[in-house]
C-alpha cells in the first residue's frame, strides 16, 4: 500500500460517497426539514472537494466519482495503518490542508452571520447545518485512523501485560500443576 496522499484521497472518497446517498435519500424524502438539511449536505460536500481540488491542485480526472466506498479502517492490517497514520499526520501539517480548514472556518463564519442577519426561518437553519456537516465529513476520517490507532495501541500493551505461555526460544513453559506424570 501507498499511503501517500490515501488521506485526501479518502476524503474526497468519503465526501463523493456521502453525497451519493444524501441524494439518494433526497429522491424519496418527504419531511422538508430533512430535504433542506440533506440539500444543504449535498452543498457542503461539493464545497469541501472543490475546496480541496484548488488548495490541492487537482485535476477533474483526480475527482472524478468511479463508486468506490471509503475505506474501512479497522479492516488495514497493522503496517497499512500505520502508514495511513503517518499520512495523515503530513496532511495536517501542509499549508494546503491548512488552507482548506481556514476556508471551511471561514465558510462557516459566513454562513453564521447569514442566519443571524437574513435567516428568516428554520429552512435556512437547516441548510446550514448540513453543509457545515457535509464539510466536516474530514474529521470521521481523521476521527477513525486515531481511534483505530489507540484501540490497537492499548490491545498491545493489554497483550504485553498477559503472561507468555513461551520461553525466549519459543519453549512451551511448564507450569508447577501441570507437571507431566
Amino acid at each position: 500500500m501507498n499511503a501517500e496522499g490515501f488521506s485526501i484521497n479518502q476524503i474526497i472518497i468519503m465526501a463523493q460517497f456521502e453525497m451519493r446517498q444524501a441524494i439518494a435519500q433526497l429522491q424519496v424524502e418527504e419531511k422538508g426539514r430533512e430535504v433542506a438539511s440533506l440539500q444543504g449536505r449535498v452543498a457542503g460536500y461539493k464545497e469541501l472537494i472543490a475546496n480541496i481540488a484548488k488548495n490541492f491542485r487537482l485535476t477533474q480526472r483526480d475527482l472524478e466519482d468511479e463508486g468506490d466506498e471509503p475505506c474501512k479502517i479497522p479492516d488495514l492490517n497493522d503496517d497499512d495503518l500505520a502508514m495511513v497514520n503517518e499520512d495523515v499526520n503530513v496532511l495536517l501539517a501542509r499549508e494546503e490542508w491548512a488552507a482548506v480548514l481556514e476556508r471551511v472556518e471561514s465558510n462557516v463564519y459566513s454562513w453564521k452571520n447569514s442566519l443571524f442577519y437574513d435567516g428568516e426561518n428554520t429552512r435556512d437553519l437547516d441548510i446550514a447545518q448540513g453543509k457545515y456537516q457535509g464539510q466536516k465529513i474530514y474529521e470521521s476520517f481523521f476521527n477513525a485512523v486515531s481511534d483505530e490507532v489507540a484501540r490497537r495501541a492499548a490491545e498491545a500493551a493489554e497483550k504485553a501485560k498477559q503472561p507468555s505461555l513461551f520461553d525466549k526460544e519459543g519453549n512451551v513453559l511448564q507450569f508447577e500443576g501441570a507437571a507431566a506424570t
